[in-house]
């Protein structure tokens, strides 16, 4: 593979990167400007790494096909214990802009288990960063 005129043949790259609908032109930080595919051809460059998710009634995981996740909760509300899909190292952002999810401290450190300083409960606008080392930490918390 060349990217911005560099071999990468040898190069992890984040797995959810290639997932392929369309071509788009993209910058990318790393590489510079390249060809790429992304998933949904109504985003645009930016939303190419961005996964908007909407909880079903009683949902208590979700997967995260990306770094950066919108997610939205049921009406009646959503806790959360575990998130599927991580990958070594991957540092997931995500976004509430409702106040109908709760992330809970399952503190066990078992596959996929989200462990938090304490349990959080979202409002509209707050931000959350967790990685993933086989189970997933907290990193950090907006309360905006």
């Amino acid at each position: 593979i060349e990217l911005a005129g560099a071999n990468v043949k040898n190069t992890q790259i984040n797995p959810h990167f290639w997932d392929t609908v369309t071509t788009k032109l993209l910058d990318d930080p790393v590489f510079g400007s390249i060809h790429t595919k992304i998933l949904d051809t109504s985003i645009d460059t930016f939303d190419a790494k961005f996964q908007t998710k909407t909880l079903g009634a009683g949902a208590v995981t979700f997967a995260a096909t990306r770094d950066l996740v919108r997610l939205y909760g049921d009406a009646l509300g959503n806790t959360i214990a575990t998130i599927t899909g991580g990958y070594i190292g991957q540092i997931l952002t995500i976004l509430f802009p409702d106040a109908l999810v709760t992330i809970t401290d399952t503190g066990t450190g078992a596959a996929d288990t989200v462990n938090l300083s304490v349990p959080f409960t979202s409002t509209a606008g707050d931000t959350m960063m967790l990685i993933y080392f086989g189970a997933w930490q907290e990193l950090s918390r907006s309360v905006n």
